[in-house]
């Protein structure tokens, strides 16, 4: 019913002018292409675009399509059943993924966010070389945040000797 055509297949040269020119704007087109559905007998479930969502395709792989006992050839008319869709429940349900950097969708995690957005760069060769194994991480830490607490009271004692400062100066 449906014939599955790759992007990148060659055209035949036997295809006229004008189609491989519509061909070539496929991409572009393809959103003013619409399926009105009557019965739904020749529109792809999958392919077509005759939801406002445009094809369902780029949101449900082949592997969803067959676990849930459907196939890519499927019509509109086939994923109804009496007045009822044929969808899947758990198509239905909201859930807020990650779209990693390979395009993917996963479940969110922080080091997927990190693995996503961290800047790339070549790695350096002292980067396995042990030098971080032999410090207590525990007491590193410990002694950052003292550290950083004694910046921030020498800060707040600079901040109440510049204010007797200008208090004297305004008297």
């Amino acid at each position: 019913m449906f014939e599955l055509v790759s992007k990148s297949s060659n055209v035949s040269s036997s295809v006229s002018w004008g189609w491989r020119k519509l061909l070539s704007i496929r991409n572009t087109i393809r959103p003013f292409i619409w399926y009105k559905i009557g019965n739904g007998c020749k529109v792809s479930a999958w392919f077509d675009t005759w939801d406002a969502n445009g094809p369902v395709m780029p949101h449900v792989s082949n592997r969803a399509i067959f676990n849930a006992g459907f196939t890519p050839q499927d019509s509109v008319a086939d994923m109804v059943h009496g007045s009822e869709w044929r969808w899947p429940q758990s198509w239905f349900e909201d859930k807020l993924v990650w779209k990693s950097i390979d395009g993917s969708f996963k479940d969110f995690s922080v080091s997927e966010a990190w693995q996503s957005i961290r800047k790339r760069s070549n790695e350096v060769s002292w980067h396995r070389s042990g030098l971080f194994d032999k410090i207590n991480k525990k007491k590193m830490s410990v002694s950052l945040f003292y550290a950083q607490d004694e910046e921030y009271k020498c800060i707040e004692n600079d901040r109440d000797e510049e204010n007797k400062c200008t208090e004297k100066q305004s008297r």
